[in-house]
């Protein structure tokens, strides 16, 4: 779903299938509005999101092992 200039956006596994090219895009894309609005980014792309991200929470992990 498309909303004109959210307050809060979502992502979920938005790097799914994307070529690398596009992924650095998207993280310029979302770094470049993180003071507009705040994201939630679903991803199994830890590499990934670990460059973007400000905060990156592994749901599933416990005492550093991964359910």
């Amino acid at each position: 779903m498309l909303v004109t200039d959210p307050d809060f956006l979502v992502l979920d596994e938005p790097t799914r299938g994307v070529d690398p090219e596009r992924k650095v895009e998207l993280a310029r894309l979302l770094r470049a509005e993180a003071a507009a609005r705040g994201t939630l980014v679903v991803t199994h792309d830890l590499p990934w999101a670990a460059e973007v991200a400000d905060r990156v929470v592994e749901l599933g992990v416990r005492e550093g092992v991964r359910a």
